[in-house]
């Protein structure tokens, strides 16, 4: 049984990257529904949407204020539900790494640890470790 997923970017290019993507590279049938709206987390929380689980994927390094950002996921987040956000460290070889990384065609975690829960608002970290690249 899957989970039904909404892609969220404010890029029309970028909604029609995925949308080519999904149509090239069907989900397996029992997956869930995957839609993909131009749109802003901002909009979500004006029609008080409210999800299990949000992942935040190299968005965060471009936002003028991360704590309030943060801080909006939170307001989309339903109680108990996790929020991912990753971005790359600012070294030489995370660069590198990034550039090489252009060019693998799948990334895979089969497990992922997290640390760092917390039931106040502060905002603690999580941990993420990816423990297979293939491609």
């Amino acid at each position: 049984m899957g989970h039904d997923v909404l892609g969220l970017d404010a890029s029309p290019e970028g909604i029609r990257a995925a949308e080519a993507h999904l149509a090239a590279s069907p989900l397996p049938l029992g997956s869930g529904r995957l839609t993909y709206r131009k749109s802003s987390a901002e909009e979500l929380v004006r029609e008080e949407q409210s999800f299990d689980a949000i992942s935040v994927l190299e968005v965060i390094e471009h936002v003028n204020d991360p704590q309030a950002f943060l801080a909006l996921l939170r307001s989309l987040t339903r109680p108990g539900g996790l929020i991912a956000v990753s971005t790359l460290n600012r070294t030489l070889r995370s660069l590198a790494v990034a550039r090489s990384a252009q060019s693998i065609s799948h990334v895979s975690c089969r497990s992922v640890r997290m640390t760092g829960r917390s039931s106040s608002n502060r905002t603690n970290c999580i941990r993420w470790d990816v423990l297979s690249v293939c491609g």
